[in-house]
């Protein structure tokens, strides 16, 4: 799900398992919501262990440009993956904004509750192109946060600030509010998906790491800690919002995704059907709401499990396919990896 380029080595092989794992809990999220199985306060609580996924994707995404800046000039690293990121934005928005208009209903109607400016700009096209945007913001800010980040003790401060700030977001807003009410005035709102402050203390981890300011080993205490925020914050969350409204404003969601990304490093030999789900995970998470549309018009009634092996199996299948058939530049539409120059 990430545009940097891949230079294969034994702790690597880790990373792309982990982004991997991470595509699968996010079809996990998707197909979990709006299931009758799953209570909401249960979702509002025991989904945040999910959403470390997205946290993940950012911290390797800064991990990988942050180390390509030690080797070429920062205008040259992030320009080439703005070339890349700004069409696959703009092809995925017409064709999701189809899509909504032809299959109608819910999806049409929410389409047209969004402003142009955010179909536009935020991913507001559908619900999961927000990560397009958000990571434009990520990439052009690296080069300044490998900077910031240079020091222990700032990369350290830096980190902790940015999770103190989404920590607000769990406490913020109120059950008796109006969703549509709380959904502008929570503080929950602004710092949810689509801005910057909510990826920057992932993104500056994966900075530090890559400039070697921070070196965290213990990968199983950040993830019980992280765990055990996430599930205090799912707590309150559940008390104080209606489901979802905190989105990613929860401050153990980038400790955890610390501890993930560190037991990856060490992760020698991971399977090699997902590592390379891994490396094709851009282009599954793109397409995956199809099939998930696909299945929910079909009424289909199997288990959460079974309907996320089916998108990964379908999107994965298909986008080698795609792979395979197109070459560059029609490849980068469908989310295929970049390759070193």
């Amino acid at each position: 799900m990430l545009p940097e380029a891949h230079e294969v080595t034994a702790r690597e092989h880790g990373i792309d398992a982990l982004k991997g794992v991470a595509i699968i809990l996010v079809i996990g999220i998707h197909a979990s919501v709006g299931r009758h199985d799953f209570d909401d306060r249960l979702i509002t609580i025991g989904a945040a262990w999910l959403w470390a996924s997205v946290p993940v994707f950012m911290l390797v995404s800064a991990y990988f440009l942050a180390r390509e800046l030690d080797r070429q000039p920062a205008r040259a690293a992030v320009a080439r993956r703005l070339v890349r990121l700004v069409p696959l934005y703009a092809v995925w928005t017409v064709a999701y904004v189809v899509l909504a208009l032809i299959a109608g209903g819910s999806y049409r109607a929410r389409l047209r509750a969004q402003s142009v400016g955010g179909i536009l700009f935020l991913g507001d096209g559908w619900y999961h192109l927000y990560f397009l945007p958000a990571l434009v913001q990520v990439v052009i800010v690296v080069p300044l946060l490998r900077r910031v980040v240079a020091t222990r003790v700032a990369a350290w401060l830096v980190f902790a600030a940015g999770c103190a700030v989404l920590a607000l977001g769990p406490f913020t807003g109120s059950r008796h509010v109006p969703v549509a009410a709380l959904h502008h005035a929570s503080l929950a709102h602004p710092l949810n998906r689509h801005w910057l402050v909510v990826w920057l203390p992932s993104a500056a981890v994966g900075a530090a790491l890559a400039a070697r300011s921070l070196r965290p080993r213990r990968w199983l205490a950040w993830c019980l800690v992280g765990l055990a925020i996430v599930t205090l914050e799912g707590v309150v969350a559940s008390r104080t919002h209606p489901p979802f409204t905190t989105d990613y404003a929860r401050g153990g969601l980038p400790v955890l995704a610390v501890g993930l990304f560190v037991a990856a490093r060490g992760w020698r030999a991971p399977p090699a059907w997902l590592t390379r789900l891994g490396r094709q995970s851009l282009g599954v998470f793109l397409a995956h709401p199809i099939v998930l549309l696909v299945l929910d018009r079909a009424h289909h009634a199997a288990s959460v499990a079974a309907i996320v092996v089916t998108v990964v199996a379908v999107t994965a299948i298909t986008w080698v396919l795609v792979e395979v058939a197109l070459r560059t530049p029609a490849r980068v539409l469908v989310g295929a990896p970049l390759r070193p120059r």
